[in-house]
């Protein structure tokens, strides 16, 4: 009896292999594309919050620093100060209190913090208040002084964010007015782009940088 042969018809035991090979290969290239999505997200919003921080700082630094040299005659440099140990920075200043009458001392001071829920250190600029002895011939790098609320907090950073510089130049507020010759305050602060090129050995990005006039301040 002769036997026919007819071709085999359906799927394989190859082509099922195949199939999942396919099948996997596809898988395994939409995981590295949502693990790369997260990644660049997660990135994107802690360069964000970096940069919102800072800009957020400058502003509150703008507003106290305003006060500076208020109701002091010839108010100069002994009168807003930079002070550096280690890693602890000190911008200081003081004002005559409108309402109290009292010569108030304030500041702010960048210091290193340890972040109680993660165990993240990183770096806390907080506000200062002169605890007693704030008068109007008092050396503020000499007086005791107590730290207040916090301006902003950087987590994840060892290293410090602010620089403070106090120069003198003709400037108006805003630049807006007649320039004359006042106390300016420089705070320079490192952006998210500023830190990802640093961490890569690059340095082709300038630091965020604000200058305040201090009006009431005569030189």
């Amino acid at each position: 009896m002769e036997k026919m042969f007819q071709k085999q018809r359906g799927a394989s035991l190859i082509s099922l292999m195949i199939g999942v090979l396919v099948s996997m290969l596809c898988i395994l290239g939409t995981m590295v594309m949502h693990k790369s999505l997260i990644q660049v997200s997660v990135e994107a919003k802690t360069d964000a919050e970096h940069d919102s921080r800072v800009a957020s700082a400058m502003l509150r630094l703008q507003l106290g620093l305003q006060n500076a040299g208020y109701g002091i005659d010839n108010a100069g440099a002994d009168d807003v100060v930079v002070a550096y140990s280690g890693t602890t920075r000190d911008l200081l200043w003081r004002y005559l209190d409108a309402d109290s009458g009292n010569m108030t001392c304030r500041g702010v001071r960048e210091v290193t913090y340890t972040d109680a829920d993660s165990g993240i250190a990183g770096r806390n600029l907080v506000k200062l208040g002169a605890s007693s002895g704030c008068t109007e011939t008092a050396t503020l790098t000499d007086l005791s002084w107590t730290s207040g609320d916090s301006i902003a907090k950087f987590r994840n950073q060892a290293n410090p964010i602010f620089n403070f510089s106090v120069g003198i130049a003709a400037c108006a507020p805003y630049g807006l007015g007649v320039s004359e010759n006042h106390l300016i305050v420089t705070v320079m602060a490192p952006s998210s782009a500023v830190l990802a090129n640093t961490e890569e050995g690059l340095n082709n990005i300038d630091q965020t940088s604000f200058a305040f006039c201090l009006t009431n301040t005569r030189l």
